[in-house]
């Protein structure tokens, strides 16, 4: 467990250590990134917040049903309200009275520059259009050019020249393509606007997404209703309208009932009063052939109770009708109602088997009398009921108020400064860490002895990277000559890495076949010319005779490197038989050959005998001959030079060289039957938590 711990430590370490090691570049991007968020928070047009608070309360039935006011009371859930908010019918009311579906966009030259003007100093060209109706499709996009005189203006088609008509400020204008109207103009001459007519569900389906809809607490029944944009009064009207158009159909809806009933009462009416007159006439006709008649006290009091129990199934019919509008057979107010019928009919019939025993004359008066008390009775109530119903419509506000009516908050709700800057930091510090690590992640290049330790090779030295040559390379680089960082800066820790490689290799070479010391790289610019040099610098000044031999005669940079000029070198000493000494130039303490000039067949010089000769020669003429080849992977000259000498050294850069190139060019080398002696890890820089670590020497 304690190993397991120890590995997750190292982990974040190395992590840890790998962003420290590039804080300069993250710093930077972070800094950029929160310029940007900076620049975003302060320049970008604020956004505004308008809100209304409406109210919905229970709803009950009154005035004609308030007998039932238990069955009609209808509750409806704050969802199912926001629900209405929200739909297409309360919507396309505010759409319709501020003809949302007409947007209009001033044209600016260079738009970025002319929106960020706008928003900066809170001035941007408007016009107002009062009214607009395209005719034909291609009139659903216009250009409008404010004339010279403030007061006219141009109409064209989009993507035409030809205008479409010209116009003054108040007046309607009625073509084959549009109707319009414009009613203010707030811009400067040639000023354009963009006009577009969109379809109203595309408008409305906007505004839905735009608009919040929520109810403030739980079960409060009050619902927040709020919308955000850069155009205060805009917002302003588009909530104000919603609040007005969901009370206002809410009202409609609620009056909706009350007609209904009246309605139905109006159906039944003329019926009602038709029965009222055939029985008023049938006991007339009875009561002129029957006068002497007379009903006694027990079949009056019979009589009257009839007749309110059919009043009484006449009211529950009325209200059955309203009732099936609303439940099914099986609620329980219609089945409360349905039981009180059946006791009511229970009891008519109960009363009329009474009524069979009296004698047939006053059977009939009383049928005559209870039909006409029944219909008179009847036609009252409906007569009554029609009159509560009309004062119910009339007066009908719904159930839901305006608590708060539309306003804008000052303050802006966004972008919010702060949050915009601190988020802009955070992502820039995240974002620069990510890529930090991504590209740490695929570049592999190897950055300690131990990744040069999985190729098999030793590692000689680590060079670390000296601040002292690129200013040197500055200094000379008009005078035509450079200086060894060895000469001008002898107590540098890179020349002290130096000569501990002077040490290694003095050890190396004791089982060497020849003094000759070869020098290649992986690929160009790992630095291999810097070490050769100094390297040939640093052996000379402990008293041997040294020479360098530059044998990249494609892309060597070791003579401008060290200013010296181009004269004759190895290419002429080899195909033009240049005696030997005559292209050895003394440098600093050791001598150099230079490449000469760049022949047209490299690889086949070093085939020849006469390059041979040239080795052999300075083998025996110098205690120890460094030869700067040019990279083992893009061409094969290394390989082959690499057969004459008695030490190979091989050259990568820090953080650059991968181990797959070390093992590539190793086996390059092994197929060449020539053998690597040691790597040298050049350019190590101290990093954060890294296996390195430097320190001052001077002697």
């Amino acid at each position: 467990m304690n190993e397991k711990n120890h590995e997750e430590t190292l982990d974040v370490m190395k992590f840890l250590g790998i962003l420290l090691d590039h804080k300069g570049w993250i710093a930077l991007f972070t800094l950029l990134t929160t310029l940007i968020g900076a620049g975003y928070a302060f320049l970008a047009p604020p956004v505004y917040l308008a809100n209304a608070s409406i109210q919905i309360e229970d709803k009950s039935a009154g005035g004609a049903l308030k007998d039932f006011a238990g069955i009609f009371e209808e509750k409806s859930s704050s969802h199912t309200e926001i629900a209405i908010l929200k739909s297409r019918m309360v919507l396309s009311y505010a759409v319709e009275k501020l003809d949302l579906t007409t947007q209009v966009e001033p044209i600016y030259p260079v738009p970025i520059l002319g929106k960020l003007f706008a928003s900066t100093t809170g001035y941007s060209p408007q016009i107002t259009i009062s009214h607009f109706t395209p005719l034909n499709e291609a009139a659903n996009t216009l250009i409008l050019e404010i004339g010279e005189q403030r007061d006219s203006y141009t109409l064209f088609l989009e993507k035409t020249t030809e205008p479409l008509l010209t116009g003054k400020v108040g007046e309607k204008y009625d073509t084959d393509l549009i109707q319009f109207s414009l009613s203010q103009i707030n811009a400067k001459p040639k000023q354009r606007f963009l006009i577009n007519k969109l379809p109203e569900l595309t408008v409305i389906s906007a505004l839905q997404e735009q608009l919040s809809v929520h109810e403030i607490g739980k079960q409060t029944g009050i619902i927040n209703i709020a919308i955000q944009g850069k155009d205060k009064k805009h917002i302003q009207d588009i909530v104000s309208s919603i609040a007005e158009s969901y009370l206002l159909q809410n009202v409609a809806r609620n009056s909706a009932e009350a007609s209904k009933s009246l309605e139905f009462l109006n159906q039944q009416l003329p019926d009602v009063r038709q029965k009222l007159s055939d029985s008023e006439n049938r006991l007339n006709e009875f009561r002129l052939k029957n006068e002497s008649v007379d009903l006694s006290l027990e079949a009056k009091a019979t009589l009257d109770t009839i007749i309110q129990i059919e009043a009484d199934l006449s009211e529950l019919s009325i209200q059955e009708s309203e009732i099936s509008r609303k439940f099914t057979l099986k609620h329980p107010s219609y089945v409360a109602l349905i039981d009180k019928r059946n006791v009511l009919n229970a009891e008519k019939e109960r009363l009329n088997k009474q009524l069979e025993k009296l004698p047939n004359t006053q059977k009939e008066m009383i049928r005559f009398t209870r039909d006409l008390e029944v219909n008179q009775h009847i036609y009252i109530q409906l007569l009554n009921k029609m009159q509560e119903l009309d004062v119910v419509k009339a007066s009908t506000i719904g159930n839901v108020r305006i608590l708060d009516h539309a306003q804008v908050f000052p303050n802006p709700v966004a972008p919010k400064k702060a949050l915009v800057i601190i988020l802009a930091f955070l992502l820039g510090g995240l974002l620069s860490s990510f890529l930090v690590l991504f590209r740490n992640y695929f570049q592999r290049g190897i950055e300690s002895t131990a990744d040069v330790d999985k190729t098999g090779l030793p590692t000689y030295a680590a060079i670390p990277h000296s601040e002292q040559q690129p200013a040197i390379s500055r200094k000379h680089v008009h005078k035509g000559k450079y200086r060894l960082l060895s000469e001008s800066h002898p107590e540098d820790n890179t020349i002290e890495a130096i000569r501990s490689l002077r040490t290694s290799l003095h050890f190396a070479m004791l089982e060497a076949p020849n003094n000759l010391v070869m020098i290649s790289g992986t690929l160009p610019s790992v630095g291999k010319s810097f070490i050769s040099s100094n390297l040939a610098n640093v052996l000379a000044k402990t008293g041997k005779r040294v020479l360098l031999i530059d044998a990249d005669l494609r892309r060597s940079y070791l003579r401008p490197f060290l200013g010296i000029a181009n004269k004759q070198g190895l290419s002429e000493a080899i195909a033009q038989n240049i005696p030997f000494e005559d292209i050895v130039h003394q440098y600093a303490e050791f001598a150099i050959i230079t490449k000469g000039n760049t022949p047209p067949n490299p690889s086949e010089l070093f085939y020849t005998a006469r390059f041979q000769q040239l080795l052999e020669w300075a083998s025996s003429h110098y205690d120890l001959v460094v030869i700067d080849t040019p990279p083992i992977l893009p061409v094969t000259d290394a390989a082959i030079i690499g057969r004459y000498v008695g030490t190979t050294l091989l050259v990568g850069l820090f953080g650059k060289t991968t181990v797959k190139e070390i093992e590539i060019a190793k086996t390059r080398f092994a197929q060449a039957g020539v053998p690597v002696k040691g790597f040298i890890l050049n350019g190590t820089k101290r990093k954060a938590l890294s296996y390195y670590d430097y320190y001052n020497y001077r002697s």
